[in-house]
């Protein structure tokens, strides 16, 4: 933290909208490489100014994947905190985010998947594969974030039929971390 800096200012916020698109009992994902670290993520991004999250996470899965997506349903929030070791931006002076994520479900898509690239860093050939994998396999490679994992895999076992999931976690572990403790997320009820 810089001097006369509160501890807010030494968190740099970012916004991540991403899509789960599975096909069966597959999900597809995207490995980045940034900084000599590899790890596979789903695929999205962060909104440009004025773009609502559903237009962004369409524009970031057809630039990295080469895919247009059908209808799309809010799936999850992710509010959460962590350090970041690795990226083309590594948060910030504590190297820290606070970063929400939107995630969105569909099991509808046409094109053709190809690696694609992230134009809004310059094309660096930060992507390096685009996989379609069992929900067994995320176990299995280093996925971010890590906490979403057995979420993402507990909804994909009911459908994803359940009204959005809110989760939060202010723990400010490592990007990667292993699974979120218990009552660290809790199910926003659907109003509507």
């Amino acid at each position: 933290m810089r001097t006369g800096e509160s501890a807010a200012e030494s968190v740099r916020d970012r916004v991540r909208c991403a899509a789960v698109i599975t096909d069966g009992g597959r999900v597809l994902l995207v490995s980045y490489h940034f900084n000599d670290e590899t790890f596979w993520s789903l695929p999205g991004g962060a909104p440009t100014s004025g773009e609502s999250p559903e237009a962004a996470v369409r524009r970031e899965v057809f630039e990295e994947t080469g895919l247009t997506l059908g209808p799309l349903a809010l799936l999850m929030v992710s509010d959460h905190i962590y350090r970041s070791g690795i990226g083309i931006d590594r948060g910030g002076p504590g190297g820290q985010y606070h970063e929400l994520g939107l995630y969105f479900s569909t099991t509808s898509y046409g094109g053709d998947l190809r690696v694609g690239d992230e134009p809004e860093h310059g094309g660096l050939g930060i992507i390096r594969a685009t996989e379609w994998k069992s929900w067994e396999e995320i176990d299995r490679v280093r996925f971010y974030p890590s906490h979403l994992a057995p979420l993402l895999r507990a909804a994909a076992n009911h459908g994803f039929t359940d009204p959005p999931v809110y989760v939060e976690d202010r723990t400010n572990r490592d990007w990667i971390a292993p699974i979120i403790r218990e009552g660290q997320n809790r199910k926003v009820e659907d109003d509507g």
